[in-house]
């Protein structure tokens, strides 16, 4: 701590860092030649007073103390005259030594002010107000509060003792440091008279406080940590001499005036007030103090406003004078006395009446400041004309606007906020969810504000009546909302979406209205408005107008104003017509659940693709195509159109490009894409650690796994829906065989997952190769880099190697197999051959995802990375399917297996299963060997006459993996779900039964047959020998018995018991010799 007490002379005022106050005190009276008489000013507060006695006792015996408590936080002229009776008449005799904040600062130097010279101040600052450097003080008299400045106001000492600041509370020490801050940031906005070094002492000032706040909000740093405390003095210190240099502007003008008019705490009308002054000068300043300012705060020149708010909201600090005690009726006074006192501001502007009651109503209301939101008051201007004699009211409100206009929107959402919350702060809240952006396509924002931030006074469990008026008023101006969104928007495409108070508001309007249904509702922490018996009664509220609108419900358990058993009972009424997802989750925090939030993203996701046209079952659209050269943007020239990387991409993108083979690979095997994407891949993380997951394996060149060459069957797993551990896709891998491993960039491994529990916030990639993924149960909603894939059972989609995706699940639960190269090669698309051009798997029906971006900043994300056959996790900053625009051949892609053209005999015999290969990855062209094939046995005719029709019995050089996707009936151990392995060259076939049934029924019938009618069967086939992790070997689902299935095949032999070749027949074999 050596480096944090220092002494420098400041424009004639002694600094000192220290942690021993009184000794600096006593060295600095001495250095100043003050008199022994001390007058010790400090506040009323049991903090304040402590710190004073604390101070005192240091400096008894070497100066007389007199301690007057009696500072407030507005310096009054009434509290100054009180005190100046208590002093001596002769300005020399004696020194004032404030000791606390503002308040007893601000008293010290309007004490000085009532003597011709001014009497000497020393101060002890135990807040961040910055005051203690300048010569300025506000005072209240009977006409408002007047600003001076005097040299007679400027202290001679200035002590810091970051022990003495770690005594503030949390709150209040990060309000201080808002106060300080709003010293810097006024000076970097005031170029035109602040010279060059005023300005680089702002900005400095500036970023060591939002250094500090920053590591405060990381959890990096406790606010009170002796290094918080130093970092946040030294940037008050440093905050104080520049506001010393240079003149208060509009900022801190309004804020006097909420502090001395209304009496607001000053510290607190600092932090609420500061976004929205830089929002209201952000236009009218120059480009290099908005370019210093956005290098302290974060964001360009229109977002470092919205920046600071956020950052005051996630600290967890006022934003809304209404919180501050600020009244709703006292905007129009206090925009009037704004436009009186700031008639002299730098800026014309300052002087306008509306613009200033617009900051107040915005800062009153918490509404965060962002240059994407509008404020409209026409939405609701026929409502409030209606209601014009009740004054200020919600209908008064001006209506939050963002995105696309509605006149060129195809989706909308009307967005209700929660009590204390806004307008705006609920648009943010709807894009921390979906992003920013929503897939290029036209989406329009609707946000009503409530008065007060408050729609109604009473808990939303009571009777309708008891929350009236405001409550049917709450309804009619989401009537209006709606109104006006629909007369551009059919309400098919219409969401929305409301959290808490507002959550109640939206779903008791759509179960009320009876009119309209709407394309989904997303109504988090809240149910339908009233008592039980109005919920129940059918007579208030209906779903039979709901039918197909999807709804998301979410709360806490043990939320002690949304009991569950009312949005239980909401669920259960909206549920009768609607398709309702209702989920309850554990402790008591009302927030955005994220889970709930993954679900309404996909949701969202899926109805803005469905506006472009897609059709079928899967409202997403696709491009077709199997590694062919393909290219989609979502938004108009994203995709340079001559360059890959030029200069400048367009929309500020970055280009960025993966390669997934090598790079002097022949052209016909070059696999490439380039992205055009918000953020660079590298840069957005943190470091990887280690991910533990037991049941995950990819070295098969080691020791501990089981080598045998006996056939083994697993019977199907419980459902995942029974297992009470929670686990998404990536955690609910399980490996059951391999061959090699990803260094060696050979072999093969297969897993099973099964899981119920969504990826929320987590992005998986594999540095170790391909991912064939077979679902067997549940759909899965594939986010990649590329865009959407739903995927259900009968289809599989193909992840290769290094592409980022999260899975959702659509029924809360999936089940399935994954075959996994490690190869330098990727699956092909088998040569036809004899077979001609059409045949097999055709290229046209691999569906590959269009560019569908989301720009969404995250605070919990996390990256998970397999490597080397281990899991590696780091938090993200960003969402990582920020790409706006791709072009390329290496892509993930979907493909469904009923599309397969089969092929088999239509002569005699049975034909090899290699005639099913939908997919391989050769590694020998001249024996046509494949480290992986993957087979799909689909329901098919079979035509051959005078043959053993089941498959033959064999043995071979491949490995094969069976398993069952869709099964008509089961029989003989086999079933849905249920898998099996085989080892190269051991002898397999089908049943004893089987085989006793076909000998004696089937046999002799050569009539064309539909086999595996309502039946998908797939096999993963290699010529690597494989071995079975010790997961598989002793897993409870092995089938004991599975040998038994291949006996009791009679003897139905004929012949001798012994003998060779027959005399004739060796006859006739010489003869063909000859």
């Amino acid at each position: 701590m050596a480096s944090q007490q220092w002494v420098c002379n400041d424009g004639g005022c002694r600094v000192v860092f220290t942690q021993n106050t009184a000794h600096a005190l006593e060295e600095s009276f001495q250095e100043i030649n003050a008199p022994k008489a001390v007058f010790l000013l400090c506040g009323e507060s049991s903090r304040s007073q402590s710190v004073a006695s604390v101070v005192s006792e240091g400096l008894k015996g070497a100066y007389d103390i007199t301690t007057i408590p009696k500072c407030g936080n507005n310096v009054s002229v009434a509290q100054v005259d009180d005190i100046l009776s208590s002093l001596p008449t002769d300005d020399s005799s004696f020194i004032l030594l404030a000791v606390g904040g503002g308040g007893a600062i601000g008293v010290a130097k309007a004490l000085s002010l009532r003597y011709a010279s001014g009497v000497r101040i020393a101060c002890v600052p135990t807040t961040y107000s910055g005051s203690e450097m300048t010569n300025i003080v506000g005072i209240t008299g009977a006409d408002g509060k007047k600003t001076i400045r005097d040299p007679r106001n400027r202290p001679s000492v200035v002590v810091y003792d970051p022990t003495l600041a770690q005594t503030m509370s949390r709150d209040f020490a990060l309000k201080s440091a808002f106060n300080a801050l709003a010293h810097a940031v006024e000076a970097l906005w005031d170029d035109a008279s602040a010279g060059p070094t005023s300005l680089l002492l702002a900005e400095s000032a500036a970023k060591t406080l939002m250094t500090a706040l920053q590591k405060i909000l990381k959890g990096q740093e406790e606010f009170n940590s002796p290094s918080s405390c130093y970092s946040l003095l030294y940037g008050a210190h440093l905050c104080g001499s520049v506001l010393q240099s240079n003149k208060m502007g509009i900022h801190h003008k309004l804020a006097h005036i909420a502090g001395g008019t209304f009496g607001l705490e000053h510290s607190a009308a600092h932090t609420v007030l500061l976004p929205h002054s830089i929002a209201f000068n952000q236009n009218h300043v120059s480009d290099a103090c908005m370019a210093a300012l956005g290098r302290t705060i974060g964001g360009g020149r229109k977002e470092v406003a919205g920046k600071l708010w956020d950052l005051m909201q996630q600290l967890g600090l006022p934003t809304s004078l209404h919180s501050l005690g600020f009244k709703s009726k006292d905007l129009e006074r206090a925009a009037r006395t704004a436009v009186e006192q700031a008639s002299v501001g730098p800026y014309a502007l300052e002087a306008e009446y509306q613009p200033l009651y617009d900051l107040f109503h915005c800062a009153h209301h918490g509404r965060r400041p962002s240059s994407r939101i509008s404020h409209d008051a026409s939405v609701l201007a026929a409502l409030a004309g209606a209601r014009a004699s009740s004054g200020l009211s919600h209908s008064t409100m001006p209506v939050s606007i963002s995105g696309a206009s509605l006149d060129n929107a195809d989706v909308a959402v009307i967005c209700v906020h929660g009590r204390f919350s806004s307008a705006d702060r609920i648009i943010q809240q709807w894009e921390e969810i979906v992003g920013e952006q929503y897939e290029g396509h036209r989406v329009a924002l609707v946000a009503p504000q409530a008065l007060d931030q408050t729609w109604y006074p009473g808990s939303f469990l009571l009777s309708l009546q008891e929350n009236e008026p405001t409550f049917s008023e709450t309804m009619d101006v989401i009537d209006h909302c709606v109104q006006h969104v629909c007369k551009h928007v059919p309400p098919s495409r219409v969401v929305l979406f409301g959290l808490s108070q507002g959550a109640c508001s939206i779903i008791s309007y759509a179960a009320r209205q009876k009119s309209r249904s709407f394309a989904g509702i997303v109504a988090l922490s809240g149910g339908l408005c009233g008592t039980d018996a109005d919920v129940s009664s059918g007579a208030t509220y209906s779903s039979e107008h709901l039918k197909g609108c999807k709804v998301f419900l979410g709360c806490a358990e043990a939320d002690s104003h949304v009991p569950k058993a009312r949005v239980e009972a909401s669920a259960k009424l909206l549920g009768q017509h609607a398709a309702v997802t209702c989920e309850i989750f554990a402790g008591n925090e009302r927030k955005i659940f994220p889970s709930t939030a993954s679900k309404a993203r996909c949701f969202f996701m899926e109805l803005v693709a469905s506006v472009v046209g897609a059709s079928g079952h899967d409202s997403f659209q696709y491009i077709a195509g199997y590694q062919s050269l393909l290219e989609s943007e979502a938004l108009p020239g994203a995709v340079p159109p001559n360059q890959r990387s030029p200069a400048h991409v367009p929309y500020g993108l970055v280009a960025e490009v993966i390669t997934g083979s090598s790079f002097v690979a022949p052209r016909a095997a070059s696999l490439t894409t380039w992205f055009y994407r918000i953020h660079p891949t590298i840069g957005t993380h943190g470091e990887f650690q280690p991910m533990p997951q037991d049941t995950l394996r990819g070295d098969f060149c080691c020791p501990g796994h089981s080598i045998t060459p006996e056939p083994v069957r697993w019977k199907t797993p419980p459902h995942p829906k029974d297992s009470a551990e929670p686990c998404d896709w990536v955690e609910g891998l399980t490996t059951i065989a391999g061959t090699g491993n990803p260094f060696s960039v050979k072999g093969v491994a297969i897993h099973r997952y099964s899981c119920n529990k969504d990826m929320i916030d987590r992005s998986f990639y594999n540095s170790d190769g391909d991912l064939l993924v077979v679902p067997e149960l549940g759909t899965l909603l594939v986010q990649t880099e590329f865009g959407f894939l739903r995927v259900k059972p009968g289809e599989i989609f193909i992840l290769p190697r290094g592409l980022k995706m999260t899975i959702t699940l659509e029924s809360g639960y999936a089940r399935g197999f994954v075959s996994e190269l490690f190869e330098q090669s990727h699956f092909q698309l088998p040569n036809l051959g004899p077979i001609g051009t059409n045949g097999l798997a055709d290229a046209r029906h691999f569906k590959v995802p269009t560019a569908c971006y989301e720009n969404r900043s995250c605070k919990d994300y996390e990256l998970i990375s397999k490597f080397g056959g281990k899991l590696y996790i780091a938090p993200l900053q960003y969402s990582p399917y920020d790409v706006v625009g791709w072009s390329g051949r290496y892509h993930p892609c979907k493909y469904d297996l009923l599309n397969f053209m089969a092929y088999g005999s239509v002569t005699y015999d049975h034909a090899d299963p290699s005639i099913h290969t939908v997919l391989g990855c050769p590694i020998d062209t001249t024996s046509g060997a494949s480290a992986c094939d993957f087979v799909c046995f689909r329901s098919r005719l079979d035509a051959v006459q005078h043959t053993f029709r089941p498959p033959w019995y064999h043995r071979n050089i491949a490995t094969e993996f069976n398993a069952i996707i869709e099964i008509n009936a089961p029989y003989n151990g086999f079933d849905k779900g249920v898998c099996w392995l085989t080892p190269c060259m051991t002898g397999h076939g089908i049943a004893g039964a089987s085989y006793n049934g076909f000998m004696a029924n089937g046999a002799s019938d050569d009539s064309p047959t539909r086999i595996s009618e309502g039946s998908i069967w797939i096999m993963f086939e290699s010529i690597y020998p494989m071995v079975l992790t010790d997961t598989a070997r002793n897993s409870p689902l092995r089938d004991k018995d599975y040998r038994q299935f291949f006996s009791g095949v009679p003897r139905t032999f004929t012949g001798p018991a012994t003998g060779g070749s027959s005399s004739h027949k060796r006859k006739e074999l010489e003869q063909d010799k000859r």
